[in-house]
């Protein structure tokens, strides 16, 4: 099984309400692993519910399912979905990690478009290399006060 082929199954797993070992995740992800942690939760969170014991699926509405249903819907009909979604977040984990900061807060301050990346404290476009030392230089004391707001919520 390729990288790919293990996040999708991880999240289809995850969302499917079937447990994920810990160590796998810290092997499949090593250094970046809370922080990947995080973003699968997540994802997990909003492509899947629960109603009446019975699994839906929020990305095209089919519902009804089992667990083992849910799993392979999830893995068989929006494979390449989630891995596009788990692609989009993997430079905004990156800097995560390097910044030291939690997922969440580098997401509330950064959002990628058109393959760059957008800066949501000042509005300026950056290119993925240039996202930390953007961030570090001009709004170190925005992101300590983002990271205060997040902890205190």
């Amino acid at each position: 099984m390729q990288k790919g082929e293990k996040i999708l199954d991880v999240i289809a797993r995850r969302s499917s309400g079937f447990e994920v070992e810990e160590d796998e995740l810290r092997y499949l992800f090593r250094k970046k692993y809370k922080a990947v942690t995080r973003v699968i939760n997540e994802i997990a969170l909003t492509i899947t519910e629960t109603k009446d014991s019975s699994l839906y699926c929020k990305m095209c509405g089919a519902g009804g399912f089992t667990k083992r249903g849910m799993y392979q819907h999830l893995t068989r009909k929006h494979g390449k979905e989630i891995l596009k979604i788990m692609k989009e977040a993997r430079g905004l984990i990156d800097l995560s990690v390097k910044l030291n900061l939690d997922f969440r807060i580098v997401s509330a301050v950064v959002e990628k478009r058109n393959g760059k990346y957008l800066c949501k404290l000042c509005g300026r476009e950056i290119a993925r290399n240039g996202l930390y030392r953007h961030l570090t230089a001009k709004h170190e004391r925005e992101l300590e006060e983002e990271t205060f707001r997040f902890k205190h919520r």
